[in-house]
């Protein structure tokens, strides 16, 4: 007992035990609400600071700017476009890091906005609008005032875990791990499990019977 608390607690990232991650993935796969929404998901906009990254920003003493994302959610990000599965991003932030990532990933310029403090909400209507995608095929990532309106525009709202208390409280979905820590990545995980689509299938259902 003792050598398997010690070996979750390696793997510890962000105050979360990835076996506290493994037990919110089980949970959600019993629940019938949660599970029927996310079987209708074609197409995912998220936010990006404070969702695909830790919300922090690097300025070097010559002013340029940095910001840290996550490998292994891009990893996700790009085994998710291969299954035809649309993904965006839509930021109040321009800083030319979001595009980057983006392009990195695979994720056309059209899916890209960013720069939209104001009007975010009617931004993703042009989103929603170009893709010809229906509410309850949306999902949407956010975790700040400015991702509330988006919630109320898709059939799936989803935040991570340092998502403000008021904005975590209208969020179908609450993935236990901080933004820019691999939270998109577990979102991405259980989306693909439960459409029976994810590239580990197999070893995840194993985990599951166990």
């Amino acid at each position: 007992m003792l050598a398997t608390l010690c070996f979750w607690k390696i793997f510890e990232r962000g105050g979360v035990l990835m076996k506290d991650v493994e037990r919110w993935f089980k949970d959600s796969l019993k629940n019938k609400v949660i599970v029927e929404k996310l079987k209708k998901i074609r197409f995912i906009v998220t936010d990006v600071d404070g969702c695909l990254t830790d919300a922090q920003i690097l300025y070097t003493s010559v002013g340029h700017q940095g910001k840290f994302f996550s490998v292994q959610d891009g990893f996700a990000i790009r085994r998710v476009l291969e299954t035809g599965i649309k993904i965006a991003f839509l930021s109040g932030r321009r800083d030319g890091l979001s595009e980057k990532r983006a392009s990195e990933l695979g994720i056309p310029p059209e899916l890209c906005l960013v720069g939209f403090c104001n009007g975010k909400k009617e931004k993703l209507g042009e989103l929603i609008k170009i893709t010809g995608f229906k509410k309850e095929e949306v999902a949407f990532f956010g975790e700040d005032f400015l991702d509330l309106d988006c919630f109320e525009m898709v059939g799936l709202a989803v935040s991570p875990a340092n998502a403000l208390f008021y904005v975590a409280a209208y969020a179908d979905l609450i993935v236990p791990v901080r933004g820019g820590e691999n939270s998109f990545r577990s979102f991405l995980d259980l989306l693909l499990f439960v459409q029976g689509k994810h590239f580990a299938q197999k070893y995840i259902e194993k985990v599951i019977a166990e």
